[in-house]
């Protein structure tokens, strides 16, 4: 992957904050300072200093949002700074590890990184009769999500209507155990399974 790629980012461009030197401004990370400089990085941003300590830069604006949504190494291209302080920047507003830009990283670099061998031989690990067996038992004992349950319902919803339970009692009729069902009723006869064959 050449640098222009590695660097790009998502949602550019990150305009510098047209603020003044000694202006107070709000820090996402440390709270309110006073701009004392401006770093001198591709894109240059305002830098406050806590108790004469070292100038940093100030989390705000353009660069607030790339923190949430570009990945590491661009951040450290664009802005100057290492990856120790994206990382530091992210902790402390609870980025996760994987956001927008880094997964676009790892989907356009995964060719490069695993040849066409690799793939295949780990599709094929994937796929054997343990693995699969694994991943079935972990969607058994995983809880269904809130939008599974949702559309469960929707559906019994669907189901459960007058025209429905007329056709599934002409259907019983029809394969001889009608006596048993009742047309104005949801739920079908106790010995009879899923497939309408009784048990």
């Amino acid at each position: 992957m050449i640098d222009v790629e590695r660097f790009k980012l998502l949602h550019g461009p990150y305009r510098t904050p047209k603020y003044c030197i000694e202006r107070r401004v709000r820090c996402a990370v440390r709270g309110e300072m006073k701009i004392k400089e401006f770093s001198d990085a591709p894109i240059s941003w305002p830098m406050g200093r806590l108790r004469g300590g070292p100038c940093f830069l100030i989390v705000c604006g353009g660069l607030l949002k790339a923190i949430r949504r570009e990945s590491e190494q661009a951040i450290c291209h664009h802005w100057g700074v290492c990856r120790t302080t994206v990382w530091n920047w992210r902790k402390a507003l609870n980025v996760p590890q994987t956001n927008e830009g880094t997964r676009r990283l790892y989907v356009d670099y995964t060719p490069e990184r695993l040849t066409a061998e690799a793939r295949c031989r780990a599709i094929e690990q994937g796929n054997t009769p343990e693995a699969n067996a694994k991943k079935a038992e972990g969607a058994r004992r995983r809880p269904p999500s809130a939008k599974v349950l949702k559309s469960l319902a929707a559906g019994r919803r669907k189901l459960n209507t007058p025209e429905l339970r007329r056709k599934i009692s002409e259907a019983h009729k029809r394969r001889g155990y009608a006596s048993t069902f009742d047309a104005g009723s949801s739920t079908l006869p106790a010995d009879v399974g899923r497939n309408g064959a009784r048990s």
